[in-house]
């Protein structure tokens, strides 16, 4: 049997250069025909959604740095990378407020996507997945550092960097 692939990737996100191509789907001009080639032979695939998935009428969070967001569209081809396990701990999971993660849990769980690393508060914070991968059990946890984007005791976010 030959070995199992576990592909884990960096910062994944629909953006303005490559938005048709995630609203189209088309993975071949978003990774390029060797990328694709490999991600395509992996097993599981795990990458950081760095961007929420809302509606631009948002409010966007007063902050340093830029607020991310891809349009609902671009759905289409975050699905088409067929992601085994999404991680949104980051400093953007409150770029665009509660309304934001909703808006982007409604999108993943509507493309039967898992994700891990945000939740409604500090006590409902989905932390953890368990991916099989042929016969191994793979632990993934998904924490961001304390910054504006985590979850509190009142309030939704990301997991938070704990040492």
């Amino acid at each position: 049997m030959p070995p199992k692939t576990l592909l884990i990737a960096g910062d994944i996100g629909p953006r303005p250069s490559n938005e048709q191509y995630f609203i189209a789907g088309d993975l071949e001009s978003l990774l390029g025909e060797a990328l694709l080639a490999i991600w395509r032979n992996s097993d599981a695939r795990i990458f950081n959604l760095e961007c929420l998935i809302c509606d631009d009428r948002l409010s966007p969070l007063a902050k340093d740095g830029p607020n991310l967001y891809a349009k609902s569209e671009t759905i289409r081809g975050i699905t088409s990378l067929k992601p085994s396990l999404i991680t949104l701990a980051n400093n953007h999971v409150l770029d665009y407020g509660k309304a934001g993660i909703d808006q982007t849990l409604t999108a993943l769980a509507g493309s039967d996507i898992s994700y891990i690393g945000v939740g409604e508060n500090v006590g409902s914070l989905i932390k953890t997945d368990v991916l099989l991968v042929g016969d191994k059990r793979i632990g993934f946890y998904a924490v961001a550092e304390s910054e504006e984007s985590v979850a509190t005791k009142q309030y939704a976010g990301a997991n938070p960097y704990d040492d």
